[in-house]
């Protein structure tokens, strides 16, 4: 849902409460003039039906704001990312872990990866969450040095500034299916040695080196931010993110599930 859609349900929500308040209150007008044990003038039934539209109308704001804050988690902290594809994962303690398949947004492929995307696979054993996300079709083609493959997009409010290590656990089908590149705010990170954060197992494993670098990107201040991923050479599979402001936290190539997803706040999108 977009943001003017969202607010134009509020506001319709608003402007139908008080109008239901007016309603109700006018409603009751011959029960006040037949009951009422004061002289039924004009001044006092038009003070009775204000304090009926004030208890009408309060009573429907707090309905309202019960039922956007538990059955739609308006502006509610959940663990669940799946359920809510424009989300905003929570880094805590200088750490973020994120499911592949739990991306905010997805980008198409352009140029000679156009027609790829990324789809959701359970074909490979061993993923973590719902499944993990395959590049695909898978026709060998090598983005090399641009990030014109298919992106995935998270979005990640940082608490904590600083200089982020990216673990990206996935698998090597392939010589020619095993990598990816990343960055932060359309900021790439592994461009500069020409072959991308790649994997080196035929199973799931853990990977952070580009070239030999690690691979980090840098949150300047706390904030809201846009992690990418991008495909650098289809077939490429990921199964799960994670970002820390610690060195060494999982060894490459290391097949460990790792550390379970950051909770997500729902954006209203």
């Amino acid at each position: 849902m977009g943001e003017t859609t969202f607010l134009a349900n509020i506001l319709y929500s608003i402007a139908y409460g008080i109008a239901s308040a007016v309603a109700t209150a006018l409603m009751q007008l011959p029960i006040i003039t037949i009951f009422d044990k004061e002289k039924p003038n004009i001044k006092n039934i038009l003070r009775k039906i204000k304090w009926r539209i004030i208890f009408v109308f309060s009573s429907f704001v707090g309905l309202f704001v019960f039922i956007m804050m538990f059955f739609f988690n308006f502006a509610f902290v959940s663990s669940d990312c799946g359920k809510c594809k424009a989300s905003c994962f929570l880094e805590q303690n200088g750490s973020v872990v994120m499911e592949a398949e739990h991306y905010t947004y997805q980008l198409p492929g352009s140029g000679n990866a156009v027609g790829i995307t990324w789809r959701e696979t359970t074909e490979f054993s061993g993923y973590t969450g719902d499944s993990a996300l395959q590049a695909l079709l898978n026709t060998n083609v090598n983005t090399e040095l641009e990030t014109s493959g298919p992106a995935l997009l998270y979005v990640i409010k940082f608490q904590t500034p600083g200089r982020y290590y990216v673990y990206v656990r996935g698998l090597a089908l392939t010589g020619d299916d095993d990598s990816i590149h990343v960055g932060l705010a359309g900021n790439v990170a592994t461009t500069t040695n020409g072959i991308g954060l790649s994997f080196r197992l035929p199973t799931f494993s853990w990977q952070n080196e580009s070239g030999g670098n690690l691979t980090t990107i840098n949150v300047p201040v706390p904030g809201v931010y846009t992690f990418y991923v991008w495909m650098r050479e289809d077939g490429t599979t990921i199964d799960k993110i994670w970002l820390s402001t610690n060195t060494n936290n999982i060894s490459n190539d290391n097949t460990s599930p790792g550390p379970k997803e950051s909770p997500c706040k729902f954006l209203g999108k």
